[in-house]
């Protein structure tokens, strides 16, 4: 008897912990999905995400910017910054096939600049974001670094006069106006941008390395140095915002053979860990009833990409910089993960319109970001699935 009550009590134990294990995993720390993707498929996945941008773009050079899927219409709005990412994006895959658009992108663009800070800047819907002008000089970075035909000269002369005008934009403590007065020809007081200060450090550090412009180095190297120690406690973020942008520009420096600080090395290390609970955090999304509860549903297209371009960026650091060697793996096995996950969520019903095919949906509403930072997050993440596999 004493046998068979002690055998009944261990069943019942086991049968507690077994519940116990389940109840962890489904609602404490639920497995991670990471789906297969291997270089050709991330390469395929990006290209198919800008010839939605191509195919939805107008003669004018404007982008479809927010569509709804379920009601077949076109929301409608526009955002002057998303459209220098995009076009940006469209030049960053170097595709002969994609110029086209990424020129008429960039002509809208180069259609509205101004003289400011000693060079010219994009002026649209009022104002001046130093962030539109940023996203656009890395674009022309792009074009110039792979593109030599017969209008190469007149896009290099534009991304010439927008050099100066970033350059300006950075103030001697390293901060970033994010807006720029056209009347005045000054930066505007009080308007630095969590993400427009990321956008000029990248824009200045391309131009840097890709054109030997040592001013737009050192205007990098000062951005860089506030973003690493005072930026986030300047602009009140907590937690610090993980900057893919900034993960960007230090990529270009260590790659132009810029040495990092200490600071700027520990906050990239930093970065990467943020950047890495995000991917894990995503990966543990199902949009099922419970995993809803404790992880909420999964994000849009931009927002797990942002992440993609972050990981991969600082992957391309950590290969450089000695320092950071020990995170190249690790790094890579998140970046993986994030472009598993872009490529499963992806539209891909050959079937589709042109609205949908190669989009990303969230509540059946894309917008051209989703597509944006997603084909740029694709994109770097290509080297790593070659390097690295895909497994």
């Amino acid at each position: 008897m004493v046998a068979a009550s002690t055998g009944a009590r261990l069943v019942r134990v086991c049968l507690g912990w077994v519940v116990i294990a389940a109840v962890l995993r489904v609602a404490v720390v639920p497995a991670e999905h990471c789906p297969h993707v291997d270089a050709t498929g991330a390469d395929a996945a990006g290209r198919l995400a800008l010839e939605w941008v191509a195919a939805n773009q107008r003669e004018t050079g404007e982008f479809l910017y927010r569509y709804d899927r379920d009601r077949g219409v076109d929301l409608g709005g526009y955002n002057v910054v998303r459209h220098a990412g995009t076009t940006m994006a469209l030049y960053q895959f170097a595709d002969v096939a994609l110029l086209p658009a990424a020129d008429r992108g960039a002509d809208w663009l180069l259609d509205r600049l101004v003289p400011a800070g000693g060079g010219a800047a994009v002026f649209a819907d009022g104002s001046i974001k130093v962030g539109t002008t940023a996203l656009l000089a890395a674009g022309l970075a792009y074009r110039a670094d792979t593109v030599d035909d017969d209008t190469s000269a007149r896009y290099d002369t534009a991304l010439a006069r927008l050099v100066p005008f970033l350059v300006s934009a950075v103030q001697e403590d390293g901060s970033v106006v994010g807006e720029w007065d056209a009347t005045s020809d000054r930066g505007v007081s009080g308007t630095e941008s969590p993400f427009f200060t990321g956008e000029a450090m990248w824009a200045l550090a391309m131009v840097g390395r890709t054109r030997g412009d040592v001013d737009a180095t050192a205007a990098a190297r000062r951005v860089l140095a506030d973003v690493a120690t005072e930026r986030d406690q300047r602009q009140g973020h907590w937690p610090p915002i993980p900057d893919h942008w900034a993960a960007y520009a230090m990529a270009e420096l260590v790659a132009a053979g810029e040495r990092l600080t200490p600071a700027e090395v520990d906050y990239a290390r930093r970065q990467a860990g943020a950047f890495g609970i995000q991917i894990r955090w995503e990966s543990q999304r199902t949009n099922g009833s419970v995993n809803r509860l404790v992880r909420g549903e999964r994000t849009y297209g931009a927002s797990l990409a942002t992440v993609g371009e972050g990981l991969g960026n600082l992957w391309r650091v950590a290969r450089v910089e000695p320092r950071l060697a020990d995170l190249a793996a690790p790094l890579a096995e998140r970046a993986r993960c994030g472009a598993g996950m872009l490529r499963a969520r992806q539209a891909t019903d050959p079937d589709a319109g042109p609205e949908v095919l190669g989009a990303w949906f969230h509540h059946g509403v894309t917008q051209v970001d989703d597509q944006q930072h997603a084909a740029s997050a694709l994109w770097l993440a290509v080297p790593i699935l070659e390097v690295d596999g895909s497994s």
